[in-house]
């Protein structure tokens, strides 16, 4: 039997609801109430529940001694939070982990190999900041998840003088 969920729509009162959808566990007695089919599978939608999105950022080659990959978040179309950080590498026992706003360092964190999967704060990320991540040794892998979100307003303070 499928599990996998698949991208959905549901017309819900006029209005359409992206949800997932999967094939249905509804046995035979139940199919033929409904008049579905019984020999094949039958999608179904799962009902108004979500499930977690993720958007992973991951290299895709080896990283070099001192090199640096920098993934920009404008690509995604919307602010994300960063859940947690991963690296796999022999050798490094340290990372560079920066936030980027028109090419000028925002923001630098250190981290060790052995520290990951790092959680870090629940900060969003609007789409004009960059990630950098710079290898102080060779890195096989990186995997950034992150969730995507939404920013309602930034507010900013009143210059007082």
């Amino acid at each position: 039997m499928n599990h996998q969920l698949t991208p959905s729509l549901l017309s819900y009162n006029g209005q359409l609801i992206e949800t997932y959808s999967r094939e249905s566990k509804a046995n035979d007695e139940v199919r033929e109430e409904l008049g579905l089919p019984i020999n094949e599978p039958v999608k179904a939608n799962i009902g108004l529940s979500s499930i977690e999105e993720y958007i992973i950022l991951q290299n895709q080659s080896v990283i070099g001694k001192n090199d640096s990959v920098t993934w920009e978040l404008n690509s995604i179309g919307q602010p994300v939070r960063v859940e947690s950080i991963f690296i796999d590498s022999p050798q490094s026992d340290r990372f560079t982990f920066e936030l980027l706003r028109d090419n000028q360092i925002i923001f630098t964190l250190v981290l060790s190999r052995n520290k990951t999967p790092y959680d870090l704060p629940d900060a969003p990320l609007s789409e004009d900041v960059s990630i950098r991540i710079t290898a102080r040794d060779v890195i096989n892998l990186v995997r950034i998840v992150c969730k995507p979100v939404a920013i309602l307003e930034t507010i900013f303070p009143v210059q007082v003088n």
